[in-house]
């Protein structure tokens, strides 16, 4: 048996959780309050501080939309 492992860059999880935001973007808040920040807290536990640095430089690039909704969910 052999096991293999994964390891994400912090390009791929910035990535991850756009898809995430963009994909739920028009969706009510209850959804983000009941779940779609769960999704993104999980990608952000993966996060080591060389993944937070890129995310910190990367957040200029982020949309209206997605620095709204990230930040919510970073807030709650």
């Amino acid at each position: 048996m052999s096991f293999s492992i994964i390891i994400f860059t912090a390009r791929h999880k910035i990535s991850e959780i756009k898809h995430i935001i963009e994909k739920d973007r028009n969706t009510d808040g209850d959804y983000w309050l009941n779940g779609g920040n769960e999704m993104i807290y999980k990608i952000l536990d993966t996060f080591n501080q060389s993944d937070w640095k890129e995310l910190e430089e990367d957040l200029v690039n982020f949309k209206d939309y997605e620095h709204s909704i990230f930040a919510r969910t970073i807030l709650h």
